[in-house]
């Protein structure tokens, strides 16, 4: 019983190593994909202004 209960605190601490390191990914994650983002809003700004069709996007027939 004694060698159990080690063995499931050894995996308590790995699956606590496991959500931090997670929980960081997930927050370097979001300000990626908030950066990504920005920079779209950015691109459609200077396209717009530009009055060009930034690209991946389709041209509007007028």
């Amino acid at each position: 019983m004694q060698a159990l209960r080690q063995t499931q605190l050894e995996h308590g601490k790995v699956l606590e190593a496991h959500t931090k390191t997670l929980e960081e990914h997930g927050k370097l994650l979001g300000a990626l994909v908030s950066g990504q983002v920005a920079m779209m809003e950015q691109l459609q700004a200077i396209t717009g202004h530009l009055g060009v069709t930034p690209p991946g996007q389709p041209r509007e027939q007028g």
